[in-house]
C-alpha cells in the first residue's frame, strides 16, 4: 500500500508539471488598478469558469480552488485565491515597479481545481495591472544654463534634455512638450521623436539677438503626458546672450569747444572727454587718444588721459601759439578687432 501511494503522488506531481508547463484549458482575464488597497475584489474564478453547472450533480462546495506558487520571490506574492475561487489582491500593486519596461503590465496566476481531494485541472488566470496616472514627467534638472552668441543667425539651436515619465500605461507615459515664453522672444522649440521613444528637444533661434537691448531671456519647458487628468513637469532655461564687438564708441559730442588762459595749470583738466560703448566687457570698455590727424606740434601741448578723456596742459602756451588749436581725438573699445570713433577739439587760447 505504501508503494501505491508514494506512486500515486509520483505520477500526480508529474501530471501537474505537465499541466503548468503546457496550455491550459481555461484563460481567464481580469482588469485591476494599481494603487488598489490589498483585499480588493478581482474576479470569481469560480463564476467565470462555470464550475457550478459542470459539477452541479456533485454539489459545489467539495469544489476547491488553491492558487499554485512556481517559484517564490519578494513580489511574487501579489494575489490571494480563496478556496471558493475568490480573486482578491494580496498587496498594494505598484505597476511602474513590477513592469518598469513594459507597455502593459500583466501578471499570471495558476489555479488549481479539486473536487474533494481529486485534481480536476489547472485555470491560468491572466491579470492586467491598469495604470493610473500617479507620476508627473520629470527633467533630469529642474534649471538650465544656456549662452547664445549675438551673431548666431536664426536656426542656431541648444540642445536640452528631455523629461521621462515613470508611468507604464501608453498615455500616461506619452509626453508633449510645449514652451512658455514672452511673446516677443526670438526663441522657438524644436522636438524630435527618437527610436527609443525618447524626444530630442532643442531651443532654437528664431531672429537675430542684440545683446544691448536684452541680455538675457527666462523660458519655461513644460512637458505634459496623456493622462487625463494631464500631469506636467517645467524645466526652467535659463539664456545668456555673449556680446560680440557690434557697437562703436559713440562721443557725447562731435566737436568740442573750449576756451583757456595762458595761465592755466596743469593739474586741472580742461576739458573730459566722454564717449559710451553699449557692449559688455572689453568690448565696452573705452580708451581715448590723441589721432594721428594731430599735428605732433600741436599735440606736444597737451596731454590726454587714456582712460579718464581728462585733457591736460602739457605745457604753458604763449604769444607764440595759435589762438585757435584744433586736435583730432579717437575714442577705441577693448574688442578684437578695436572699434573707435572720432571728435573735434577747438581750444581758444585767451590771452591774460
Amino acid at each position: 500500500m505504501e508503494v501505491g501511494c508514494v506512486w500515486n503522488t509520483y505520477l500526480l506531481a508529474n501530471v501537474l508539471n505537465l499541466l503548468l508547463h503546457s496550455c491550459v484549458c481555461v484563460d481567464l482575464s481580469y482588469h485591476v488598478e494599481e494603487e488598489s488597497s490589498p483585499f480588493t475584489f478581482v474576479g470569481d474564478i469560480a463564476a467565470d469558469t462555470q464550475m457550478e453547472e459542470t459539477d452541479s450533480l456533485v454539489g459545489n462546495n467539495f469544489i476547491t480552488y488553491n492558487q499554485m506558487q512556481q517559484q517564490w520571490t519578494e513580489n511574487s506574492h501579489l494575489f490571494n485565491v480563496t478556496q471558493d475561487g475568490k480573486l482578491y489582491t494580496a498587496q498594494t500593486l505598484d505597476a511602474e515597479k513590477l513592469c518598469t519596461y513594459e507597455s502593459e503590465c500583466v501578471r499570471y496566476i495558476k489555479v488549481a481545481v479539486h473536487r474533494r481531494k481529486t485534481f480536476l485541472k489547472v485555470i491560468k488566470i491572466k491579470v492586467i495591472i491598469e495604470d493610473i496616472n500617479d507620476h508627473s514627467p520629470e527633467f533630469p534638472q529642474k534649471e538650465i544654463n544656456m549662452t547664445f552668441d549675438e551673431r548666431d543667425g536664426e536656426g542656431a539651436e541648444e540642445l536640452i534634455p528631455d523629461a521621462f515619465d515613470k508611468d507604464v500605461g501608453m498615455e500616461n507615459s506619452e509626453i508633449t512638450y510645449k514652451l512658455k515664453k514672452q511673446f516677443s522672444d526670438p526663441f522657438i522649440l524644436s522636438v524630435r521623436k527618437t527610436i527609443t521613444g525618447g524626444a530630442k528637444i532643442g531651443i532654437i533661434l528664431g531672429d537675430k539677438l542684440d545683446r544691448e537691448i536684452q541680455d538675457s531671456y527666462n523660458l519655461e519647458v513644460i512637458a505634459n503626458d496623456g493622462g487625463q487628468p494631464s500631469k506636467q513637469g517645467i524645466l526652467h532655461v535659463h539664456i545668456k546672450i555673449i556680446d560680440v564687438n557690434d557697437n562703436s564708441p559713440v562721443f557725447s559730442q562731435h566737436i568740442y569747444n573750449i576756451s583757456i588762459k595762458n595761465t592755466h595749470p596743469n593739474n586741472n583738466p580742461i576739458l573730459t572727454l566722454s564717449a559710451k560703448d553699449p557692449d559688455s566687457g572689453n568690448n565696452g570698455k573705452v580708451s581715448y587718444f590723441f589721432s594721428s590727424k594731430t599735428p605732433e606740434r600741436t599735440r606736444q601741448y597737451f596731454r590726454l588721459n587714456q582712460q579718464t578723456g581728462e585733457l591736460f596742459v602739457e605745457k604753458p602756451l604763449t604769444s607764440q601759439t595759435k589762438n585757435i588749436l584744433k586736435m583730432y581725438v579717437e575714442a577705441k573699445d577693448g574688442g578684437n578687432p578695436s572699434l573707435n570713433s572720432f571728435a573735434i577739439v577747438r581750444i581758444e587760447r585767451v590771452c591774460v
